[in-house]
């Protein structure tokens, strides 16, 4: 039996951690074990799994560090204890009975596949779908794919996605290995980036409708948000994409940033989009140089990538609801992907 380490990166998350745990033990597969990173956390989580769970490894850190380095501290925990498989998942997560052996059994069968996604519910309304899978707008945005339809609405059979959400996927640690854990510097959008350098390295990712986890989801929208969301999502173009495939869609990526700028005025976050051009700028040295690692070890083409990225966005998701996009992005934006991406020979 193939060896899964879970990782758990806990920030003040003690009220999630009995239903967590508990669907953890209730799972038919049982060669798994725990590794919680906690954050500085100021309640009693700590407490909670020493008490309840002691066989459970904490790596503690003295200040918050967010979620991605924790989770890389993790890894390396995990692969040197011999981890085949790493689940990720966050604490505000439930797990139904089988979930671990449906993920695992579709990778074991496709040493191609680098991750699989369960399909995360609404823990308050279990019936529909929080995400099956995220997909990535050529712009470098991220959507959950199925957001608010009913579970009956899947399809039987899993399909490719252009990424994992961070409520719950299994990757396969090697890969993990191979891509060096999260880049530390994409915050709130680091699944996104993961997704994205497997797929150049040739990997895949898919859903699995068998396995079910369900997410005590609370959308949060403040202003800082936007700043991580605004300079990762500029980072992460820059360091993925070829440079001729950027040339060609400067056209449109000036558009975006024109309304996220106009969006943003209107909004009241109009400092924090400057903010995260000024940053993106200070880092435009390390950021290359991420860039120049990924160009040397990618192996499919942007052509082919492309195929699986979307021109348009889901209007289900809430920031993504706005007529304007609707009925004016969504159209202008898809038109001109379709005809571009016919000219990215590379």
């Amino acid at each position: 039996m193939a060896k899964v380490v879970i990782l758990l990166v806990l920030h003040n998350e003690e009220r999630f951690l009995p239903g967590l745990f508990d669907s953890l033990d209730k799972q038919s597969y049982k060669n798994f074990q725990i590794i919680c990173i906690d954050n500085n956390s100021q309640d009693n989580s700590k407490d909670f799994i020493r008490r309840n769970y002691p066989q459970v490894k904490i790596i503690e850190n003295s200040q918050n560090v967010f979620v991605a380095k924790a989770f890389n501290q993790g890894l390396i925990e995990a692969l040197e204890n011999g981890a085949e498989f790493i689940f990720d998942m966050t604490p505000d997560g439930v797990v139904e009975k089988g979930c671990l052996s449906a993920l695992l059994d579709v990778l074991e069968k496709n040493k191609n596949l680098a991750a699989a996604q369960p399909i995360v519910l609404f823990w308050d309304e279990k019936e529909k779908i929080n995400t099956s899978g995220n997909a990535i707008h050529f712009l470098g945005f991220g959507y959950s794919k199925g957001r608010g339809l009913d579970i009956r609405c899947m399809p039987a059979q899993g399909h490719p996605v252009n990424y994992s959400s961070g409520p719950a996927h299994l990757w396969r640690a090697q890969v993990l290995k191979e891509l060096g854990g999260f880049d530390e510097n994409s915050f709130l959008i680091e699944d996104l980036d993961l997704g994205w350098r497997a797929w150049l390295l040739g990997y895949q990712i898919v859903n699995v409708p068998e396995a079910i986890v369900y997410h005590k989801y609370s959308f949060s929208r403040y202003k800082k948000k936007y700043y991580f969301l605004e300079k990762g999502r500029l980072s992460i173009v820059l360091k993925n994409y070829k440079f001729k495939t950027l040339i060609l869609f400067l056209p449109a990526f000036f558009l975006m940033e024109f309304l996220i700028i106009m969006y943003s005025f209107f909004k009241g976050f109009l400092r924090e989009k400057l903010d995260a051009y000024l940053d993106f700028f200070r880092d435009l040295k390390m950021i290359l140089r991420k860039r120049e690692e990924i160009q040397k070890k990618r192996r499919i083409s942007d052509r082919k990538l492309l195929k699986s990225f979307s021109g348009t966005f889901e209007s289900s998701y809430e920031d993504f609801s706005n007529p304007i996009l609707r009925f004016l992005v969504n159209p202008v934006l898809g038109l001109y992907y379709r005809v571009i991406r016919n000219f990215i020979f590379w």
